[in-house]
């Protein structure tokens, strides 16, 4: 997998939502907006890459993101400013299919064909391949190409995304360890959800309900490596009272992990949080812990379904490692702490108000401190925002061998200022670390502007703001998409609704937007404090490399 900071939606095999480098330092900076062309969706995945520079010229860098639209997911290679090299097409997500009138609803509950990792080079090219977990039941593995003659200022037309394997999740769905999927639920197919490789090689993919699989080779080659992989399945949740949980998150990898000898992965579904890992010997998946949380299974407003909405996140100081997700417990949602070696609760803590608390987003994790964003009352993207407020960072004060639970981790500040959807992101360059949201503010009945904040990670005061854009949610007049109930306005088109915050390594950073992307960049150099990135061999050291 790509170096931490560049590889997926959160970073890195920990999902820390962290970066080694820094964001923009203060409100001055370059704003540009481009509606990428054909779409009627938004791209909320981005991922970055640098080419080997030429003699005397400085790298180039560019930008890999998933852009989904509603006839079909589209993978796009962006230059740093923005301008398109490069797109290839992936099939549509299932929620998109079967009307005419879109129905937005079933849309928003839909997590399929949004995940891709970033990985190494291939053999012969020192360009990267996306692997992508298709919205068709398939892992797709693009390899980013450059025509051998185009020059460092000849981008348009050089570049190309091409095909180079699938691999068929679809007919392993047959085996009789996996659970048949009944047509009375909302989504009868089961879409691949996630995928990511380990320390190994091997890949790890899970579905959306609770199918778990491991592609993996003999001896020390990656999965990815050999024309025709070998496979282990498990089914998650299957008991005597259940058929399969459902799982609509990513996972994180248990890179680092020491006192395990197997690659683990930590999942959570509708009902649990899992440790699971595969023994090569055996060529088995195991179930290593399973966690039950508290969970009222109503999908609260701004959640995706009833269930916890995070991708699990490691994180740890010295000799302690932990594990956190957010449930979903009724009235007030709790950021959970787990050992990652037992599983064992460590803590437990209510956040945000009473009967006003989501947490539909990864959490930011990052040595013995969390940080957790509210993402209650968020609607579709032609819902005029309606988000409240909170953020706020837990930290875990013992290791839970000496302390009451209440008493393991405490709440080191809140701001209950911001109201955000964006996947928030922390940037550790720069004379202060900064937590980076994307934020709404009300203009006036159906007006809203849109801003890039950055608030202090060591105090939680908000350090500066950048106006992105904003005005009218709706466009004057009536139109064809506003019968359907989608809004035209300047107000909607800076609505990211759930879309990723990305910091490239020269601090400009993108955010995902209705129909487009936004590229906020500093006026003057920031001072990254981090050398430009290479490619680590496979995942090696993800989790790690950046802390």
């Amino acid at each position: 997998m790509a170096a931490n900071g560049l590889s997926n939606m959160h970073n890195d095999a920990w999902m820390s939502d962290a970066y080694a480098w820094a964001g923009p330092q203060s409100d001055e900076a370059a704003v540009k907006y481009i509606d990428v062309p054909g779409m009627s969706g938004q791209c909320p995945t981005h991922t970055f890459f640098s080419t080997s520079p030429e003699a005397g010229a400085p790298p180039q860098s560019y930008m890999l993101a998933l852009c989904v639209k509603r006839e079909a997911v589209y993978l796009i290679l962006f230059s740093a400013s923005l301008r398109e090299l490069a797109r290839h097409e992936l099939p549509p997500r299932p929620s998109s299919q079967g009307s005419w009138v879109p129905d937005f609803e079933k849309i928003s509950r839909d997590t399929s064909g949004v995940y891709l990792y970033l990985d190494r080079p291939g053999p012969e090219t020192d360009l990267p391949r996306a692997v992508v977990a298709a919205a068709d039941h398939t892992i797709r593995v693009v390899q980013v190409k450059r025509a051998q003659n185009a020059s460092a200022g000849a981008e348009q037309g050089s570049w190309s995304l091409e095909e180079e394997r699938r691999l068929d999740v679809n007919a392993l769905l047959d085996d009789p360890r996996i659970a048949r999927i009944p047509d009375s639920v909302d989504y009868p197919t089961n879409p691949v959800t996630a995928a990511l490789p380990d320390a190994a090689g091997n890949l790890w993919f899970v579905t959306r309900y609770g199918a778990l699989g491991v592609f993996y080779a003999e001896g020390e080659q990656a999965a990815l490596d050999v024309e025709t992989p070998q496979v282990s399945l498990h089914q998650i949740g299957r008991s005597a009272t259940t058929q399969f949980e459902e799982v609509q998150n990513g996972f994180a990898v248990g890179v680092g992990d020491k006192d395990i000898a197997h690659p683990s992965i930590y999942l959570v579904s509708d009902r649990a949080l899992y440790r699971f890992y595969f023994d090569k010997e055996k060529g088995e998946i195991a179930q290593d812990w399973r966690k039950e949380y508290d969970n009222e299974k109503r999908r609260k407003p701004g959640m995706i379904h009833a269930g916890s909405g995070t991708t699990p996140t490691l994180f740890g100081e010295g000799d302690a490692s932990w594990v956190t997700i957010a449930d979903n417990a009724p009235g007030q949602v709790h950021v959970l702490v787990h050992e990652r070696a037992t599983g064992q609760l460590v803590c437990e803590v209510p956040v945000f108000a009473l009967g006003e608390s989501a947490a539909e987003n990864s959490l930011i994790a990052l040595g013995r401190s969390i940080v957790v964003e509210n993402n209650y009352g968020w609607g579709t993207f032609r819902d005029f925002p309606a988000g409240k407020p909170g953020l706020w960072r837990i930290d875990v004060e013992s290791e839970g061998k000496d302390c009451a639970r209440e008493q393991c981790c405490r709440v080191a500040w809140k701001n209950d200022q911001i109201a955000t959807s964006a996947v928030s992101k922390l940037a550790l360059g720069g004379p202060r670390p900064l937590i980076y949201s994307y934020t709404y503010e009300e203009l006036s009945a159906g007006a809203v502007d849109w801003y890039l904040t950055a608030v202090f990670f060591d105090s939680g005061t908000t350090a500066f703001r950048i106006r992105v854009g904003g005005g009218d949610f709706f466009r004057d007049g009536v139109s064809i998409p506003q019968v359907l109930g989608i809004p035209r306005g300047p107000g909607a088109a800076f609505n990211n609704n759930f879309s990723a915050i990305s910091i490239a390594p020269d601090a400009s950073t993108y955010v995902g937007v209705f129909e487009g992307l936004v590229r906020i960049a500093p006026s003057t150099p920031v001072d990254v404090r981090s050398p430009l990135p290479t490619y680590a061999k496979r995942s090696e050291g993800a989790g790690e490399e950046a802390r």
